[in-house]
């Protein structure tokens, strides 16, 4: 048998009851005639817990920050490409280079 536990403390409890709520949200807009089994409600909430989890790693970890940084210094150049001093020929290189540049950290 598998322990909850473990699952039950890596979000607090608001975000919980916010994935709960917005099931019961989800079930009620749908038909009335197709109910789920149970095996799929259990494994939909199991993915929205893990994405919630995945989404709090990534920012505790600084890997949204830098993300965001990365897109913010991509679309800058894709706006003025010739005004950053940069010798990539295309979108896909420039890109390749910023990930290049700022391969340390998260």
């Amino acid at each position: 048998s598998v322990t909850l536990l473990p699952y039950m403390k890596v979000l607090d409890s608001q975000s919980y009851v916010d994935i709960m709520m917005r099931e019961v949200q989800r079930l009620a807009e749908g038909s009335e005639t197709f109910s789920p089994t149970t095996y799929q409600l259990y494994r939909h909430l199991g993915s929205q817990v893990r994405n919630r989890y995945i989404i709090k790693f990534k920012k505790e970890n600084g890997i949204i920050d830098k993300t965001k940084m990365l897109y913010n210094k991509y679309c800058d150049w894709y706006l003025n490409p010739a005004v950053n001093n940069s010798r990539s020929c295309n979108s896909r290189q420039e890109w390749q280079q910023l990930l290049h540049q700022h391969q340390d950290g998260p």
